[in-house]
């Protein structure tokens, strides 16, 4: 079994800025607003929230018979044969499946390890 996890802090800015932003927009701007756009912008805030929590990777792991991922809110594991892809950037996997798409944050030794990882699977 082969187990890939993302550093947690790298995992968690995006969710820490986010709070930090809903924070600061409560606490300076929420009673000079109007009350339609405080619920807009909160619940924009909470979609993009639990989109993250849903399709980002912390760990990532591949056994013989299939790819499990997990993100903060479940654990989902698919066939090797539902694998199509992998596409990388700089600091940013995207893992692309028959039935979904996975992301995962990376560091560029973290991308060599996941490329090597996914790179057998083809094979």
């Amino acid at each position: 079994m082969k187990r890939f996890k993302v550093n947690k802090a790298l995992f968690l800015i995006f969710p820490i800025f986010l709070a930090t932003l809903v924070l600061t927009y409560v606490w300076i701007l929420y009673s000079n607003s109007y009350k339609w756009v405080n619920i807009l912008n909160l619940s924009i805030d909470s979609i993009f929230l639990i989109w993250y929590l849903n399709y980002f990777c912390h760990e990532v792991s591949i056994d013989s018979s299939g790819i499990n991922f997990y993100t903060l809110l479940r654990k989902t594991r698919i066939d090797k044969k539902e694998f199509e892809g992998l596409r990388q950037s700089s600091f940013l996997t995207k893992v692309y499946t028959k039935r979904k798409h996975y992301y995962i944050l990376t560091s560029k030794n973290g991308k060599n390890i996941l490329g090597e990882m996914f790179k057998e699977i083809n094979k």
